[in-house]
């Protein structure tokens, strides 16, 4: 994927607009050019599009992830805490 579709796909839908996937498509057709294809900017835009759902999704899906990771970390740190606590009576340092 290149650095043009990051920067579109880097955006919430709100964020989001025309001029984004017009100048991803762009680069698209560019590309397709480059390759000797034959010019199709309804593909060009459809691909843009495509790519940027693909990467909404991709971050939607890696979101919770981190959430999770990062909740489960506390809750674990938490329960350690408590453990310590049972385990050495409140004491500040358990060596005494």
């Amino acid at each position: 994927m290149s650095m043009q579709s990051e920067t579109i796909a880097g955006k919430t839908g709100a964020e989001r607009n025309e001029d984004d996937l017009a100048r991803r498509a762009y680069f698209i057709a560019l590309e397709r050019h480059a390759r000797g294809e034959p010019e199709d900017p309804l593909r060009d835009w459809l691909e843009a599009e495509r790519e940027w759902v693909a990467e909404r999704d991709r971050n939607r899906l890696e979101e919770p992830r981190v959430k999770g990771v990062s909740g489960l970390l506390v809750a674990g740190l938490l329960a350690l805490g408590v453990l310590a606590y049972r385990f050495y009576g409140g004491r500040s340092n358990p060596l005494k």
